[in-house]
């Protein structure tokens, strides 16, 4: 079941988000009124749709590019949890601005862009979520922290879990699980999960560990090109 936030001003109309509903399957929606002083109405008469299929320009060029999942320990910040330096890394593949704000990671890690602190993303331009900014910009200084959308909340397993991204227009934009098998320096060794090649992978590939490569850096490479 989905429910919309409270609406206000009125507005006559109310967009579903593609993400909670599925194709050739019937819905039923119904509203309520609150009146100036907090009174609610009674429910409405229910409406019945059947959900049509995603319009075929309905994807985004938006990719999950870096994955911090079990951050490494270092001596010199001692006293923070090394969970809190967990991040992920997006990035628009494509040739327009997207429009973050009907994006959101909704499993394993949680975040809603349309809170966040960059609200669009150029081509070619990447943009971070993290565990704790104050963490991360203690480990990565602040030269990108105009990249960083926000803090999400839960933490990403170290032994691998499910990664969700959903757009409210389009859908699913990529639904994955990632393994601290692939690769062993990932694992708390101080390298991070790069996707091997943003502008060819698929969708469909991002669950294999071929799609996917130990980061060069030490602490990864967050909101920057991962070289040698």
């Amino acid at each position: 079941m989905w429910e919309s936030p409270e609406i206000a001003p009125f507005a006559g109309d109310i967009r579903i988000p593609t993400s909670v509903v599925e194709p050739g399957h019937v819905y039923r929606v119904r509203c309520r009124m609150k009146d100036v002083v907090g009174r609610w109405s009674n429910w409405s008469a229910p409406v019945q749709f059947t959900a049509g299929a995603a319009t075929a320009n309905s994807t985004l060029a938006l990719h999950i590019t870096e994955i911090m999942y079990h951050p490494p320990v270092s001596p010199s910040e001692d006293g923070w949890d090394v969970d809190q330096f967990e991040f992920v890394e997006l990035m628009n593949v494509g040739t327009a601005t997207i429009d973050l704000t009907g994006v959101q990671l909704v499993d394993g890690i949680k975040f809603d862009f349309a809170d966040g602190a960059v609200p669009l993303l150029s081509p070619g331009a990447m943009v971070l979520v993290v565990a704790n900014r104050l963490a991360f910009e203690c480990r990565y200084g602040t030269s990108v922290s105009s990249k960083i959308a926000g803090e999400y909340s839960g933490n990403l397993a170290n032994g691998g879990e499910t990664i969700k991204l959903v757009g409210y227009q389009t859908g699913v934009i990529a639904q994955f699980a990632y393994a601290d098998t692939w690769y062993a320096t990932t694992d708390g060794q101080g390298r991070s999960l790069v996707l091997a090649n943003p502008s060819q992978v698929s969708t469909t590939q991002l669950g294999t560990k071929t799609a996917w490569r130990a980061s060069y850096r030490w602490g990864g490479s967050p909101g920057a090109t991962d070289v040698p």
